[in-house]
């Protein structure tokens, strides 16, 4: 069944690439069907055995929200919304991106004297190298900060400067890659589709599905790097999963339960009927973290939801779960699909604006990465995307043009 599924898909790329279909991956929508389609087509193939088929009412709930995203999204886009036209000072954006960089690498440097080398040296746990007390935070200005890179080079294309924006950026990308974090590389694999993602042949669409094994196999190394005996491990996460393909294909393993385990974990939470029960604990983690600032009861309330999910999990090493399924357990079907409703309307409104300022091209990002990654998780509940948007705003001010602030070495943004 398996080599069957795999031959269709073999001829059907085949057939795509004769006929010169080109693919436009500036569009949410896109990302948003194809990640999808992607992961439920895993868990048909019972690659990993261990897990039970997917019940009519997960492909009813799942399709669901498919279609009304999109519908969403269309009638937003077809909206007549204007927006002024922003001019911005080159040099200032400038700046405010230099800026940013030393933040983020001193956040880099203060975590390796606390923490150690980072896990691509070291092999230390990724999920536990990050800074506490809200020092993550610092280090997260990752993401304005390769945003307005990118914003800048795709703008201001022959400014003298660019050069020192791409090293930078190069620079980045190292720091990003020792760190071993799969959500924040392929955040930025995002950003190159928002801004440059239109008419992608499927050349370039299988390279780039190439580019994101070759991530989970460097990731892997990171993971694997103190373990002693990786056959045994080989063994184990075969055996617990049922892992189906043969061993030469072992390669391919994190990818794989990586896409279709989110999937599988919010069918468990579909089949053991545990919805409207997190009260957003889970989903909007960012406006909990705040609130537990001052009642820290809060945290504890969070850990315990979390706990009550994870029970239903077939797989507890496996505890991740859609953006989907956390909404779908904090607040139940209905909210859920209208939660995402209204980010798919959002994100139409703001798609393809060209005269948007930086601060909605960065929201729009947001609603975007949202959208794309949705399968694995919800994005825009997270803490680091109210700061973000914060040092954004203060950045798209500080940086707009005025007749009393002209840039000498010109290149405005038009």
């Amino acid at each position: 069944m398996i080599l069957i599924i795999i031959f269709v898909l073999i001829f059907l790329l085949f057939a795509l690439s004769v006929a010169g279909i080109k693919f436009n991956l500036t569009n949410p929508l896109s990302l948003l069907w194809g990640t999808w389609l992607f992961s439920i087509g895993i868990c048909v193939t019972k690659i990993f055995s261990v897990y039970p088929s997917l019940s009519v009412k997960c492909y009813l709930f799942i399709f669901s929200f498919l279609i009304i995203t999109s519908l969403a999204f269309v009638v937003g886009k077809s909206l007549p919304i204007k927006f002024t036209d922003t001019k911005y000072n080159y040099l200032r954006l400038f700046y405010s991106f230099n800026i940013l960089f030393m933040v983020v690498i001193f956040a880099y440097v203060i975590t390796i004297i606390k923490l150690g080398l980072p896990p691509l040296f070291s092999g230390s746990v990724r999920s536990q190298y990050y800074l506490s007390n809200g020092g993550e935070l610092l280090y997260l200005l990752v993401y304005p900060c390769f945003f307005l890179g990118l914003f800048i080079l795709y703008n201001y294309k022959k400014h003298p400067f660019n050069g020192y924006i791409y090293t930078q950026l190069l620079i980045l990308l190292f720091v990003i890659f020792t760190r071993g974090n799969k959500m924040t590389i392929f955040a930025i694999i995002l950003m190159f589709c928002f801004y440059w993602g239109k008419q992608i042949s499927l050349a370039k669409l299988t390279t780039l599905l190439l580019l994101i094994i070759a991530i989970f196999l460097l990731v892997s190394v990171t993971y694997k790097k103190n373990i002693q005996n990786l056959s045994a491990l080989k063994v184990a996460r075969i055996n617990i999963t049922g892992f189906r393909l043969p061993s030469n294909y072992y390669f391919l393993y994190d990818p794989l339960i990586y896409m279709s385990s989110n999937i599988d974990n919010l069918n468990s939470l579909i089949n053991t009927r545990l919805s409207g029960i997190g009260l957003g604990t889970l989903s909007f983690k960012g406006i909990y973290q705040i609130i537990a600032v001052f009642n820290p009861s809060i945290t504890d309330l969070s850990r315990q939801t979390l706990i009550n999910a994870n029970a239903s999990l077939t797989v507890p090493q496996f505890s991740t779960y859609s953006g989907l399924g956390l909404l779908y357990y904090d607040f139940g079907p209905l909210i859920s699909l209208e939660t995402f409703m209204l980010i798919g309307f959002t994100s139409g409104a703001l798609y393809n604006k060209n005269s948007m300022n930086l601060t909605l091209m960065f929201f729009s990002f947001i609603l975007f990465q949202t959208l794309a990654l949705s399968f694995f998780s919800f994005y825009l509940g997270n803490l680091e995307v109210i700061t973000n948007i914060i040092f954004m705003i203060i950045i798209d001010l500080y940086a707009r043009n005025a007749e009393n602030n002209a840039d000498l070495l010109g290149g405005y943004y038009e």
